[in-house]
């Protein structure tokens, strides 16, 4: 199960909207799209959205806040990078015992083929 939402970012072009989808159980960002407009593909969904607030709240205070973007696709290569590359794999989080999403979810399953 998962939660989407969506917010945009300040770009020298104008805004990047970002719509994203967190797995509740790993914590992992599993989908993510960015467009200069806000489109019917882009539009995540309102209902119970904190866990992706959390994300938003996360992205702007360790990334978008330090930068400023000059074109769109300089901030869709940063934020592809933070997520795949930082936020997924490394990035610890204490309610998943201070490990990475990815790891968690390696664990996890570890765990499901031993039982």
């Amino acid at each position: 199960m998962g939660k989407r939402d969506i917010t945009y970012i300040p770009t020298g072009e104008g805004w990047l909207y970002l719509a994203g989808h967190k797995d509740l159980c790993t914590g992992e960002i599993v989908g993510y799209a960015m467009g200069e407009r806000l489109t019917k593909s882009l539009k995540g969904n309102c209902y119970d959205n904190a866990p992706m607030e959390s994300f938003w709240g996360t992205l702007n205070q360790e990334l978008v806040n330090h930068c400023h973007y000059r074109t769109r696709q300089e901030a869709i290569r940063d934020i592809t990078e933070d997520i795949e590359v930082f936020y997924n794999r490394q990035r610890r989080q204490a309610r998943l015992g201070y490990l990475p999403p990815v790891v968690y979810e390696q664990h996890f399953y570890a765990e499901q083929m031993v039982s």
